[in-house]
């Protein structure tokens, strides 16, 4: 079956795969969260899988306008289908209803005898706009129910073999997938705590009021969520314990622009989003008067639709050019010295941060802004949380080449090692070429005709060979030996058990194998017996041995039967018990080093969270841990604390499955 398993896997690498989209809006060029996913669709395209995208908003432009002009970046590069639109080229046009027509034109010649006449914007957006922002209704971004229907016509005319939702508002369309399709949510933030952050600077994010609990609902509905950076990863998966959650930042490659630097050129690049023109508002007024005190012939470049919120005010602050939209924004990056990133709210990632690394530029940023590459901090990116920070911050980068010098080749390492589209979306397109080849699998074994008498003495000779091996007639001696005192058996199954036997014969290094959870002692004896084998250290075995833990029996022990187990087994001299909670043995431990630590004592989130952190200090640098009952759905808390504290620690990742086991590395 792993021989079958395999071959379908292989076969399906170079077999076509359909994914699609689902989202309220198209991606188009001048925003972050359109270059997070055209960057995906990129490398979808270049991995041989099928993209198609459905809009389920019958304007994509996000307002009454009847028509949609696709962007060049976008066009060709999935089959699209937008609702209630007709497609003619890179036209989208909603033929009803006629009084969106007559708005559309009708506001088209006002907005041009406005500027025209030269009409007078407010000078100040940041108070007038947000008083009215205020007041005005969230508006909503959840789908409605004839889009939903559109969308499920789609998805049930031709399944595709991965759903992606894009944005958590969208995640209703999952339940119209096909059992066998692969649900996905790309979350781009973590919606409750971007509510909360605008609500602290008194900002109104112009969305539904999210809560932790409706987040947590609509996560639920897909099998993998898509967090943008590690810390949302950790949120996502306390709101979604069951989810799979996968960390896929902004895939960039290092960009070569030859155009050199302008000595007190700084740069800032951002959309008219109402966190970026707060950010903007904030820097012009309280940290630029500042770097020009210290630095008199600095200039600052703002570039992006935000230029067109400042257009009647970009007088009032000095050294400043206003830009904006440019076809290539390359030459501009090249041309800074510095680039700054003044976000005050938000959540998810920085697009604008990892685009300014790409460029190999230093950055000067706050804690919002750096949120999920707290690792740049003083590497490639200094943080500066106010006014007087930041500006000394910019202020000496401006005027010491060296160190701004060293922090863009930090930032021109951290983009080549770490945020390549291999590095961060090969993990994506394995899990779905996974679940495909599962499902593949599945279909054949339904497949499958009955098994003939053949098949029932193949079968009989494979358990015969079975016996040969010193593992198999293991597993068969401790299926009809094993006493379990008329308890239920609580021990690992027989291929987590042949899998413990042979990492305890053929893992190296100093020191011996810790077990916290022993039970009867059946994955004791595959260790002992696997070390025996190899002649190669001890097997502690870590259990109070009082049995409330498996069973809702009240106190009853098992020490008596664990004792006559491995003795009945020949493996006493290679298990040293310790007969107390794991807690109480992390104390009374005599230092002796871990080569493997394997943990499968009481399943709950703190238990597991406990024993990680009681044990992982005293593993050797190349060791293995191993957590039974991680892909279970019935132990979730066991899934959760490994996924969390494996983030923190220094570990191999991804986490490997074995069985029902799952294993890592400590670096």
């Amino acid at each position: 079956m792993a021989a079958q398993e395999s071959g379908l896997v292989k076969a399906l690498q170079s077999e076509p795969m359909r994914v699609i989209f689902c989202s309220k809006y198209i991606p188009k060029t001048g925003d972050g969260a359109s270059a997070y996913l055209l960057a995906m669709i990129d490398y979808f395209r270049k991995a041989d899988i099928e993209v198609e995208w459905i809009c389920i908003n019958d304007s994509p432009s996000g307002g009454r306008t009847p028509w949609y002009v696709i962007g060049p970046r976008f066009y060709g590069l999935t089959s699209l289908s937008v609702w209630r639109n007709i497609q003619i080229g890179r036209l989208c046009i909603r033929p009803l209803p006629l009084y969106d027509w007559l708005y559309s034109m009708a506001a088209a010649i006002v907005r041009f005898l406005y500027r025209r006449v030269g009409g007078k914007r407010a000078l100040n957006r940041s108070n007038d706009a947000r008083a009215r922002e205020k007041n005005a209704a969230p508006r909503s971004h959840l789908p409605s129910a004839k889009a939903m229907h559109f969308a499920a016509r789609k998805l049930q005319a031709n399944p595709p073999d991965a759903l992606l939702a894009n944005y958590i508002w969208a995640a209703d369309v999952l339940d119209a997938a096909s059992p066998e399709t692969l649900k996905l949510i790309i979350t781009h933030d973590v919606q409750h705590e971007r509510t909360a952050s605008f609500k602290v600077h008194n900002l109104d994010s112009r969305i539904e009021t999210w809560d932790a609990e409706t987040e947590a609902r609509l996560l639920k509905k897909a099998q993998v969520l898509l967090a943008i950076q590690e810390e949302e990863a950790v949120s996502l998966k306390r709101l979604a314990p069951a989810c799979e959650v996968i960390t896929v930042p902004l895939p960039v490659i290092p960009q070569d622009y030859r155009t050199p630097q302008v000595t007190g050129r700084c740069l800032f690049v951002g959309s008219d989003q109402l966190h970026n023109v707060h950010g903007l508002y904030w820097f012009l007024g309280e940290v630029w008067p500042r770097i020009l005190k210290t630095v008199p012939n600095a200039t600052l470049h703002v570039c992006g639709s935000i230029c067109s919120v400042f257009s009647d005010s970009s007088s009032l602050f000095p050294n400043v050019r206003f830009v904006g939209r440019v076809v290539d924004v390359g030459p501009e990056y090249a041309a800074a010295a510095v680039c700054v990133v003044p976000s005050l709210v938000g959540s998810g990632l920085k697009i604008k941060l990892v685009e300014a690394l790409s460029y190999g530029r230093a950055c000067v940023t706050t804690r919002i802004g750096l949120q999920g590459l707290m690792e740049l901090e003083n590497k490639a990116v200094r943080l500066a949380n106010t006014p007087e920070l930041f500006a000394v911050a910019v202020s000496e980068l401006l005027t010491n080449p060296e160190a701004r010098h060293g922090m863009e080749r930090a930032a021109q390492a951290y983009v080549a090692d770490r945020l390549s589209p291999r590095a961060i979306c090969q993990p994506l397109v394995d899990r779905i070429r996974q679940h495909a080849a599962m499902v593949q699998l599945a279909r054949s074994r339904k497949e499958t005709p009955p098994p003939t008498p053949w098949f029932h003495f193949k079968v009989r000779a494979k358990k015969l060979l079975a016996l040969t091996t010193p593992v198999g007639r293991l597993s068969h001696k401790l299926g009809r030996h094993l006493e379990t005192g008329g308890l239920p058996d609580c021990g690992v199954p027989e291929p987590a058990g042949r899998f413990l036997f042979s990492i305890a014969g053929t893992t190296r290094g100093n020191g011996d194998i810790l077990e916290i959870g022993s039970c009867f002692g059946r994955s004791t004896i595959y260790l002992a017996k696997g070390v025996r084998r190899s002649n190669h250290g001890t097997v502690w075995a870590v259990d109070p041995h009082t049995g409330d833990i498996a069973w809702d029996l009240g106190r009853v022990s098992t020490y008596e039967v664990f004792l006559r187990n491995i003795r009945k087994f020949g493996v006493e001299n290679r298990i040293k018990p310790l007969k107390m909670t794991s807690k109480e043995a992390a104390h009374a431990w005599n230092g002796t080093p871990i080569r493997i630590l394997f943990i499968d004592g009481w399943h709950s989130y703190e238990a597991v969270t406990e024993d990680i952190l009681l044990w992982f200090p005293h593993v050797i640098s190349g060791g293995l841990i191993i957590f039974d009952d991680y892909p279970n759905p019935e132990f979730p808390g066991v899934r959760q604390a490994v996924d969390e504290q494996m983030l923190k620690l220094p570990v191999e990742r991804p986490i490997r499955i074995a069985t029902t086991l799952a294993w890592t590395r400590k670096l």
